[in-house]
């Protein structure tokens, strides 16, 4: 009962507003950039692009399609993927260029249009010395488990991902340590 009037009134308020918001969005669009001269659009464009915790993505497949001059979403472009925050990259961005006069927000609309968040998935892909032999390793020793139970015929107990688990205890050595070989994420 109450939750039907309550719909109802919001209903004909919608309505009656419906009209003053239409009105507002005629008039107001977004300028990305707006204020700005190309020269400072461009610097921006290419610190987003050659910032060191923003790369391509490596796979093959992650693309997006983006609008050509024809305005069709046509042109496929491989991710750029950024590892930080956009308040950081805009920290390193203001510590590089302190004669450029641009704020969070206005930097933040310039982003690239290809760029998104790295995913859990991505931030998991290492290509460091360790984490590959680690991989490599723990493949091994399934293989050889594997075998050894089947020539046993012992029932295998349920598989545990005890590569997160070494990655880990892996991960915790000292940098001097490891300095020459790992990517630095890794360490």
């Amino acid at each position: 009962g109450a939750w039907r009037h309550l719909r109802a009134a919001a209903e004909r308020r919608h309505k009656l507003t419906e009209e003053e918001d239409a009105a507002y969005w005629l008039c107001t669009e977004r300028r990305a950039g707006h204020g700005l001269s190309d020269d400072t659009k461009k610097l921006v464009y290419d610190y987003y692009v050659g910032h060191p915790s923003i790369k391509r993505s490596p796979m093959k497949g992650d693309t997006l399609l983006l609008r050509g001059s024809d305005g069709v979403r046509n042109v496929a472009v491989q991710k750029l993927l950024c590892e930080v925050s956009l308040t950081d990259v805009y920290d390193d961005f203001i510590k590089a260029h302190p004669e450029v006069k641009i704020g969070e927000r206005a930097f933040r609309s310039l982003q690239p249009a290809e760029m998104r968040r790295m995913t859990a998935r991505q931030l998991n892909m290492c290509g460091c010395r360790y984490c590959l032999e680690m991989k490599y390793l723990f493949q091994a020793v399934q293989r050889a488990r594997k075998k050894l139970a089947a020539q046993h015929g012992a029932a295998q107990p349920p598989l545990v991902n005890g590569y997160d688990a070494a990655r880990a205890e892996m991960h915790s050595k000292p940098l001097d340590a490891a300095m020459a070989a790992v990517c630095g994420r890794c360490v």
